[in-house]
Parts: C-alpha cells; structure tokens; sequence
C-alpha cells in the first residue's frame, strides 16, 4: 500500500475508534482511487478518506446540498446517504448503495461550472461518453443535467462513479 492510501488509513482506523466502529483490513477495500480510499466499516457503512482536504470538502458540500433537498436519487441513480463527517481526519460516512448509482463528488463544483472552457467541457463529454453504450450515456447525461438543477456540476462520468448494474 502506498503513501497517500496508508495515510488515509490511518485517518479512517482514528474516525472508527473515535465512533467506536471497526474496519476489517484484512479484507479489500471498497474502493481506491486518486482522491481517497473506502473501505466497509462494521456498522455497515462505508467510511472514505481523502488525500487532499479540497476533494473532502467538495464532496461534503454537494453530500450536504443534496441532503437538504432530500435527494436519495438522481435520474433513477441512487446517491449515498451522508451519515457522518469529520474534518480532522478528512473521512466521510456514507450509507452503502446498490448500482444504479452514483457515487464520487470530490471533483465537483458546487453553485458555478468550474474552469472549464465550454469546448474542452464538450470534448471531456465525447471522451467519457465512448465508456458507456448509447443508452447508457443518455442516462448519465439525465444525470448531470438534474445534478446541475442543484447546483452541482458534476464532470467525474465515469462508470467507477456512474453504476448501471452490479459488476
């Protein structure tokens, strides 16, 4: 395991101590990726911990926008429930969903586009839309479009983020 991924541990193994849950290493995580690392915790949830406090806190927004709006859904994609946070060790707590859903906002931008001029946003759209059949994109699009009525302009569309169906 490298740097960043056993740094993150150790902050996930702190917020679990801190809630008194546990989290089984021996097993795989849920999930590694460039922003952080999930991995199942034993009250059934899953506990992710950032590498950079940014993506932390971009996630906990849109978590918390679409919590306010009582969102659990996007265009037939289930969203975790945020269930706990903690700022020191950068870790969330998010209720485990089922595919179709939607998962990842550390790189979202909440209530603006983000830097992206519109024609590289459109050529980043034809990139990603190659990684889904026809079908499938026009459902991703649904989804970013009704993410944006919430502010959120979501750019990560990639089927490690996007689920249709169980892998």
């Amino acid at each position: 395991m490298g740097e960043p991924e056993s740094g993150a541990t150790d902050c996930l193994l702190a917020y679990a101590k801190q809630c008194g849950i546990s989290i089984d290493l021996q097993s795989d995580p849920m999930g590694i990726g460039e922003d952080g690392i999930v991995w199942k915790s034993s009250r059934l949830t899953a506990l992710k911990a950032f590498y950079r406090e940014k993506n932390f806190l971009k996630e906990l927004d849109c978590y918390e926008r679409l919590a306010e709006f009582g969102v659990t859904e996007v265009a037939g994609f289930t969203v975790p429930e945020l269930l706990g946070k903690c700022g020191q060790f950068l870790v969330l707590e998010l209720g485990i969903v089922a595919p179709p859903r939607l998962l990842d906002f550390g790189k979202a931008y909440l209530d603006w586009p983000g830097p992206l001029p519109s024609d590289v946003l459109e050529e980043h759209l034809q990139l990603r839309s190659d990684e889904y059949s026809e079908s499938d994109w026009d459902r991703v699009m649904d989804a970013f479009y009704e993410l944006k009525q919430y502010g959120i302009y979501y750019y990560d569309l990639r089927p490690a983020n996007i689920q249709m169906r169980g892998e």
